[in-house]
């Protein structure tokens, strides 16, 4: 699976999953629409709706946790095909990876090293002016 895949999946999993049925966004609706009839809010169900929303939403983020770790490891697979088990580049906190041409080519940018590079080259070019 490409990376830019692993991404879709994410952001589409997360926009169904929040927008699907959230009990709490019903009865705030409910309330407001009672509040413009002059009539008093209704907040018997909130608690209730919040646990359950809650509930859903930890279900959800396991089954978005699980399916990002499977799509991660076959981008892991893929790379080892082509790379090597000993020289398969991962993203790292501070490392960006992008494979490209079927992971027949890569970039990696380390942006801790980049900025230091940066900064170095800022130095000297202050110093030569």
């Amino acid at each position: 699976m490409r990376p830019d895949s692993i991404a879709k999946l994410a952001v589409a999993f997360a926009v169904v999953s929040v927008g699907a049925s959230c009990a709490t966004s019903k009865i705030v609706s409910s309330n407001v629409q009672h509040v413009v009839k002059g009539q008093p809010m209704d907040t018997s169900g909130l608690s209730q709706a919040v646990a359950s929303d809650t509930h859903d939403m930890e279900a959800n983020l396991a089954v978005l946790r699980r399916k990002v770790a499977e799509a991660y490891a076959q981008l892991r697979t893929n790379v080892q095909k082509r790379w090597g088990q000993n020289d398969a580049k991962m993203a790292e906190r501070t490392v960006y990876v992008k494979y490209t041409q079927g992971y027949k080519s890569r970039v990696i940018t380390d942006s801790i090293t980049e900025r230091s590079r940066w900064r170095r080259s800022m130095r000297r070019t202050r110093v030569a002016a």
